[in-house]
């Protein structure tokens, strides 16, 4: 019975009084319905308003951001991504705390000493060729990757620079691929 002052809901009821359970058709309606919804929710955040294609997965981060609003190589993405990846097992391994995920608490054993020494050669060997193109690629990339923000203006230049020499030490680029796609190629 409904109390006083509120509307009465209008459900559906079998004879006896029951209410009736929705269908299965109804169900996956409602779930259909949600799920738009929240892909609606996600289609009007603000960093998707500018895209050609607001529903590319790469928006969400500041690294998808950086090359699709520069029309970057999609190897420097995947050199980015793969780095960044790197960088985050192997702190997990080393049990450093990462400020920006929450860490898991996992059931096995973790990796071995082994694929942690090579994940730190890795990083290392990146890190010394980002800082041979000076502090600003250095940073750029470190902003962009690890800390997942967006850049101010003045330091895209050197983060595409640092973001160059990733994929190439990465080895998705030669030595001496230019960082931007070529409008011919792309079109």
């Amino acid at each position: 019975m409904a109390k006083r002052g509120r509307p009465r809901k209008l459900i559906a009821r079998e004879p006896n009084g029951r209410a009736q359970r929705p269908s299965l058709a109804q169900i996956k309606e409602a779930e259909r319905k949600q799920r738009l919804a929240e892909t609606a929710v996600v289609m009007a955040q603000p960093h998707r308003a500018w895209a050609r294609d607001p529903g590319d997965p790469r928006l969400a981060s500041a690294l998808g951001r950086l090359v699709i609003r520069h029309r970057l190589r999609s190897e420097l993405f995947d050199a980015g991504s793969e780095w960044t990846g790197i960088y985050r097992r192997w702190r997990a391994a080393s049990s450093i705390p990462d400020p920006l995920h929450s860490q898991s608490l996992g059931g096995g054993l973790g990796p071995s000493e082994r694929l942690v020494a090579s994940w730190w050669a890795d990083i290392v060997r990146v890190e010394n060729a980002l800082r041979q193109y000076g502090q600003g690629a250095y940073l750029g990339v470190r902003h962009v990757l690890l800390d997942d923000a967006d850049l101010p203006d003045e330091a895209i230049a050197d983060a595409i620079v640092g973001l160059r020499v990733v994929a190439v030490e990465m080895g998705r680029l030669p030595k001496g691929a230019h960082p931007f796609v070529d409008n011919r190629i792309a079109a």
